[in-house]
């Protein structure tokens, strides 16, 4: 009989938690935005979870002067309810990163939530971010929308 090894299992784990995540109410490529002026590598891979809510688009905001797009600043979200309409009002945003670097005083720990503010159909989730504060590696975004 063959042995599985803890890479195999590890690998064999993960597979199954995609297939189980297959089933949340955002796929994963559809209104994802790349605005960098080049392709960067920004982490692996990024995962964007959302709670409460349909992500009809996320932007994630990257620091394109200098070529420094694999410093992200923010992002701006989309979220629309279960009928398709945009969430306006009424709600609380927050996103929180996931990333393997955190640059500047006083930026957010990773995982740490921002909160987001609503503008001309864009939620804003950049808090404190700029080109002086920034996450790098960014792994995972959670985004939780709660009724106010």
């Amino acid at each position: 009989m063959r042995s599985m090894s803890m890479l195999q299992l590890v690998g064999g784990v993960a597979a199954a938690g995609v297939v189980a995540a297959g089933t949340t109410a955002f796929t994963a490529g559809s209104g994802i935005t790349n605005t960098a002026a080049t392709t960067r590598f920004i982490g692996g891979h990024t995962a964007v979870a959302v709670s409460g809510a349909t992500l009809a688009g996320a932007t994630f905001l990257v620091d394109s002067a200098g070529s420094h797009e694999d410093r992200v600043t923010g992002v701006n979200l989309t979220i629309n309810d279960d009928s398709g309409n945009p969430i306006a009002a009424n709600v609380t945003v927050t996103a929180a990163f996931t990333a393997t670097g955190v640059t500047g005083g006083g930026t957010p720990t990773s995982t740490t939530p921002i909160n987001c503010t609503y503008s001309g159909g864009v939620w804003g989730c950049v808090g404190v971010l700029d080109t002086s504060h920034y996450y790098t590696g960014v792994t995972n975004l959670a985004v939780v929308v709660l009724p106010v």
